[in-house]
């Protein structure tokens, strides 16, 4: 007998709950649901929206460091001090942000987040005294996470097959956005309301600004069903997730013609070539699972993989296909900020992360192991996590560094780097793409020496540049230079972070994902503000010259070079073997 679609469904869902596989066609002549909703759009609308506006103070504080070291006597330390913190919270918030949104409801968690997120704004607007600013910085980056961890994963799981790579990539162009946008912020406060009336100076006002912008936005959150916003990695109990599974998966099915096929826990499948797969339930044994896992399906070899990172990469946001594996790259120049843009167990516990039947239960400390004696791996790393320890203290030192330290005009060196963070890395990551497509991709041993090859001809470039640049002071050859060294950084990074991936077991590559990220943000992102600071103050203890922690910055590029020469040396090595 001829079963009825409804009754095709509601077999597929009783089996779904059990951790069963399930092969079944949707009736041809059954009307069909779009999937996902108009709603769905607006929930990613306002996600890119939300991650533009929790970004514009990451442009803002450096192009407001002189006022504010005017007002409030906060010493060069501290202010690097205020750029580090931000991804010390981040780099927390990350590992907290996963088991919270498991366990609790998603749209309240996020909705909450966010709205601390606005406080932190307002306080850095209004702090009287220094502790407060590094308070809020700290507190920025902490609420922030929940939503950086979020939004790649709802996107993965959300976005239709045809538009998830064009999702991602405008998800990653957000962030640079915000940090562009919050510097022209910056820089504009400055120039017309920059002087001090009682106490209270121009700066302040884009901050303030940015918290009662993202009130309302997060607000708004709330008036979608939580069956739009909440991706399937809970645990809750809350009565809003019972429906879930049954809802997504009518959904699905009205909206398919071809087999609806899902793998178990176990990853068994029931498909035929061609067929959409959803991924595999992660369903404990002797447990029945309560959802599906990421129903919006998508073909095999679209889901993108995002690297990248942890506050995140700026001003080039794009997917590079690179030896046909669509990889969302986003590099800001100058701005190399990256937010953690992994899977939510990426960062939230690696003694979780190792103890999945797919690393054989071995020790946390075993699995590291591993990865550090990986030559290719590890120097791979160590040289990206120079490059963003290069541009973002590019990013943080550049506006003081010309106004106080050489005595440009703030206007003139405000719209001159917004040009260069702008075109420079995005130039830098297509080209980059582009010429590894060309000479055969990363992959394999010999591609992977092949491509480090070339990106160590990049690096040294960049090294000439770097060291060109911390040698003169007038305005436009700077900015010729520091150009042509973001545009060899944004080379370097696709090709680099797939090699980081492709030179792993297939079994590891989860938990070589949330390492490289963990190096990355204290290594890269959070140590260059920190110490840059340290050295500028102890070579100026009156602040007003940051040439010596400048100069750090653009010298660390030598231990970049060293770092990808090291790397290029390794993989020599395995392709003698």
């Amino acid at each position: 007998a001829q079963t009825t679609p409804t009754e095709d469904i509601d077999v597929a869902v009783g089996q779904l709950a059990k951790g069963g596989a399930v092969n079944t066609c949707a009736d041809e002549d059954s009307s069909p649901k779009d999937y996902p909703t108009d709603r769905t759009g607006g929930v990613f609308k306002l996600i890119f929206i939300l991650q533009l506006a929790i970004n514009i103070d990451s442009g803002c504080l450096p192009a407001s460091l002189v006022l504010i070291e005017n007002e409030l006597d906060v010493s060069v330390a501290e202010q690097g001090a205020l750029g580090g913190l931000v991804y010390i919270g981040l780099t927390l918030g990350s590992i907290l942000a996963a088991p919270i949104l498991r366990r609790y409801n998603q749209r309240t968690v996020i909705v909450v987040a966010i709205l601390v997120n606005a406080l932190m704004c307002v306080l850095f607007g209004l702090a009287p005294y220094t502790i407060f600013l590094e308070l809020s910085r700290f507190g920025t980056g902490m609420s922030q996470a929940f939503l950086v961890v979020f939004a790649p994963i709802w996107v993965d799981e959300f976005a239709p097959a045809d538009r998830q790579t064009l999702w991602m990539s405008l998800l990653q162009l957000s962030i640079p956005l915000g940090v562009m946008l919050g510097y022209v912020f910056g820089v504009v406060s400055g120039e017309v309301g920059g002087d001090v009336v009682d106490g209270w100076g121009g700066w302040r006002v884009p901050f303030v600004v940015q918290g009662f912008l993202i009130i309302p936005l997060i607000l708004s959150f709330c008036k979608f069903p939580l069956s739009d916003i909440a991706v399937s990695l809970h645990d809750s109990d809350d009565p809003e997730y019972q429906g879930l599974t049954a809802e997504r998966a009518r959904a699905l099915m009205g909206s398919q013609s071809s087999d609806l096929t899902v793998r178990n826990s176990r990853g068994t499948t029931a498909s035929s070539e061609g067929t959409r797969h959803a991924p595999s339930l992660d369903v404990p044994d002797g447990e029945e699972h309560d959802s599906l896992s990421s129903l919006p399906n998508k073909p095999a070899g679209v889901r993108a993989s995002v690297m990248g990172t942890v506050r995140q990469s700026r001003i080039a946001s794009l997917a590079v296909p690179v030896n046909n594996k669509q990889r969302s790259m986003s590099v800001f120049g100058g701005l190399a900020t990256a937010r953690p843009s992994m899977f939510l167990s990426d960062l939230s516990s690696t003694a979780a992360l190792v103890s999945k039947d797919s690393v054989e239960r071995r020790s946390t400390c075993a699995v590291a192991m591993t990865l550090l004696s990986n030559g290719v791996y590890i120097w791979t790393v160590l040289s990206l996590t120079a490059l963003y320890f290069v541009v973002t203290g590019i990013q943080f030192w550049v506006t003081k560094y010309l106004v106080s330290s050489l005595g440009h005009d703030p206007g003139t060196v405000g719209v001159a780097f917004v040009v260069v963070s702008a075109t420079a890395p995005t130039a830098g990551v297509v080209f980059g793409g582009w010429i590894t497509d060309k000479r055969g991709g990363y992959q394999g041993l010999v591609q992977a020496y092949k491509t480090l090859s070339l990106n160590t001809v990049l690096v040294v470039i960049a090294v000439v540049c770097c060291s060109v640049a911390a040698n003169i002071s007038d305005l436009f050859p700077i900015m010729v230079f520091i150009f042509a060294l973001l545009f060899c950084g944004g080379c370097v990074v696709p090709s680099c972070t797939g090699i980081i991936m492709d030179t792993v077991p297939s079994d590891l590559r989860t938990f070589a994902s949330a390492l490289s990220q963990i190096i990355f943000n204290t290594a890269g992102y959070a140590l260059s503000p920190f110490l840059s600071g340290l050295v500028a103050q102890a070579a100026d203890p009156t602040g007003k010259d940051v040439r010596a922690g400048f100069q750090l910055v653009l010298y660390w590029s030598l231990w970049g070079l060293v770092t990808i020469s090291l790397a290029l040396f390794c993989a020599y090595r395995r392709t003698r073997v």
